[in-house]
């Protein structure tokens, strides 16, 4: 976990940052899932860049690439602030960027995974979802403000390269 005090942060898929306002965590997204919480009067919070839904088998350490190992690591620390239950949160990406390249349906749709996980990990802890943009075969750019709780989205289109079957 990044914990940034001013400034920018770029996340990388699997890593996640906490800040307070006067910081924009950033990133892209695919087949991830950005997951982002923000606490309205503390104005902090922060973004998990999720890859991946869960591991099959547990391991001693957490780690923010899954889901509900990055929701425990996030729980964790909004409790260091308050209760979980006063952060909103929004959750971006699970793009399913196989099929939008090919033409057909992946067999392992992971970006359809990392949603419905999500969402799950969500109602599980009794997270209230303000706001979401998910699916879809686009690449997405997230810029969220932790002054405002503002997330600023947008959608890059899927290019296919030269030769790939459709």
């Amino acid at each position: 976990m990044k914990f940034v005090a001013e400034g920018d942060v770029y996340l990388k898929p699997g890593e996640m940052a906490w800040a307070e306002a006067g910081v924009r965590i950033r990133t892209v997204l695919g087949s991830c899932v950005a997951i982002c919480f923000w606490h309205p009067e503390r104005r902090s919070g922060g973004m998990a860049h999720v890859m991946l839904p869960g591991r099959a088998s547990p391991a001693p350490q957490l780690d923010g690439r899954y889901a509900d190992e990055a929701m425990a690591i996030m729980v964790k620390q909004m409790r260091r602030h308050g209760a979980p239950q006063e952060y909103i949160a929004k959750i971006f990406g699970g793009a399913s960027l196989l099929a939008g390249l090919y033409g057909r349906s992946a067999s392992v749709d992971v970006g359809a995974r990392n949603i419905e996980r999500s969402r799950q990990l969500l109602e599980e802890h009794g997270l209230m979802l303000q706001s979401s943009d998910l699916g879809g075969q686009v690449y997405r750019r997230l810029h969220f403000e932790l002054s405002t709780g503002d997330v600023w989205l947008k959608r890059l289109p899927l290019h296919v390269p030269t030769g790939a079957q459709r």
